[in-house]
């Protein structure tokens, strides 16, 4: 919203993150809400408010965990791809005959890199929910 990023690159303004909220609010029908209150009564009203206040809260964690998971499968998609690259690159076992006794080894024994702790599941990139829903879903 307001201080968001856009596809170019640029900053929303202020006004544009406003316009934006006000479409929130009014798009869940809040200018019918009096209307609502009058007609089923305050306990069945407040009753209704809190159990869809939940679902939305429970609805929006859902999302930002699919987004979590299309981050990481993303990054891990991207960090084989980089794996089989370099590996190709790479002398093979056939060729290890052919180096000199003298040469470093370009490539560790062990993959695993613990100088700085990567959580796969941060979410740093923007993906939509009709990828996500191709990432995870089938055609049927």
């Amino acid at each position: 919203m307001a201080g968001g990023i856009t596809d170019t690159g640029d900053p929303y303004s202020p006004f544009v993150g406003v316009v934006y909220m006000f479409n929130l609010i009014v798009g869940t029908g809040a200018l019918t809400m009096p209307k609502a209150f009058a007609t089923a009564g305050w306990g069945v009203g407040l009753a209704l408010i809190s159990i869809l206040g939940f679902m939305s809260y429970m609805t929006t964690t859902f999302v930002i965990e699919a987004m979590a998971a299309a981050n990481a499968q993303l990054r891990w998609k991207r960090r084989e791809q980089e794996e089989t690259d370099s590996d190709s690159s790479e002398y093979s076992d056939d060729d290890a005959g052919g180096r000199g006794r003298g040469e470093p080894e370009t490539k560790p024994i062990l993959s695993v890199q613990r100088a700085g702790h990567v959580d796969h599941f941060d979410i740093v990139e923007r993906v939509e929910m009709g990828q996500m829903a191709s990432m995870f879903f089938n055609k049927g």
